[in-house]
């Protein structure tokens, strides 16, 4: 593996080099708490969707008209919304998981190439660092592919496309069934009440109409919360684009470094013996 003389194998690159990956590792960390960050209002939003959408579709009380209640499922797909629920539950560990592994295997390579600078260190330290050097990569991989995926979504949700694409699969129901809830809910008033003013014993005859009011306004409610969540759905998640973007440049750049402290460390060889036949090499110049 070809390195420049920045990169060679003395204790002054080494070190360098160690305390540059220390750095940017927790640049990419703190990249990945800026996402998370962000994502919290999203994360709210999503819940709020899932959460009054699983109410509006729950089974109503005996006797209870569920038309209403039929028609929204026929509008969102159940399994979809099972899927988002799966992904709440990691919500968290998934946003934070990709920089902070990174993180943890550049500190870790990091501390090990430090500890091989030491002069009667031996050769465990450095094969140590070389190996969670190669694990970064892989971890460092699969950080970029994370905060490409925070980049494209914060970038699609600027898109005129998306935003159509939301209103028909996500919002329809808020566009087409407005007064299908509001009728309910008056028809329910009215009923309950009549029943209150007409009934002779209200509290004994009118028990199926307060049932039945109180069904119209859970759903009327629930209906009107997952409106006002979808509504703000879109525009919460254009923040993600910036910590998005700055952690692929700020992981690629990790990357590179991570190269470079492998190199010091004499990436496939010995890195005592490169050691000595560098400063050999600067010697007889």
């Amino acid at each position: 593996m070809g390195c420049s003389k920045c990169c060679a194998p003395t204790r002054p690159n080494q070190r360098c080099c160690t305390l540059l990956n220390v750095l940017i590792a927790t640049a990419v960390l703190a990249c990945s708490i800026w996402a998370l960050t962000q994502s919290n209002t999203v994360k709210d939003n999503t819940m709020c969707i899932v959460n009054n959408f699983n109410t509006l579709i729950a089974t109503p009380p005996p006797g209870v008209n569920a038309s209403v209640q039929d028609e929204i499922k026929s509008l969102i797909n159940q399994d979809s919304v099972d899927q988002v629920e799966d992904i709440l539950d990691w919500w968290v560990a998934s946003m934070i998981t990709p920089g902070a592994v990174f993180f943890g295997l550049l500190v870790v390579a990091a501390i090990f190439a430090w500890w091989a600078t030491s002069t009667n260190s031996g050769a465990c330290p450095s094969i140590c660092s070389k190996l969670f050097i190669f694990f970064a990569l892989l971890a460092g991989l699969t950080a970029i592919v994370f905060f490409v995926i925070c980049t494209i979504l914060g970038v699609a949700a600027s898109i005129d496309s998306t935003s159509s694409w939301w209103n028909t699969n996500v919002k329809k129901p808020c566009s087409t069934m407005t007064s299908d809830y509001v009728n309910q809910l008056s028809e329910a008033n009215k009923t309950v009440t009549q029943c209150e003013q007409l009934a002779p014993s209200p509290e004994v005859q009118c028990a199926d109409a307060r049932r039945e009011y109180n069904y119209a306004s859970e759903q009327f409610n629930a209906f009107d919360a997952f409106c006002a969540c979808a509504s703000r759905w879109i525009d919460e998640a254009k923040p993600f684009a910036a910590p998005g973007f700055v952690g692929v440049i700020t992981t690629i750049v990790a990357l590179f470094f991570n190269l470079g402290l492998c190199c010091t460390l004499n990436c496939c060889g010995s890195m005592k013996k490169a050691d000595g036949d560098f400063t050999g090499i600067e010697a007889g110049r």
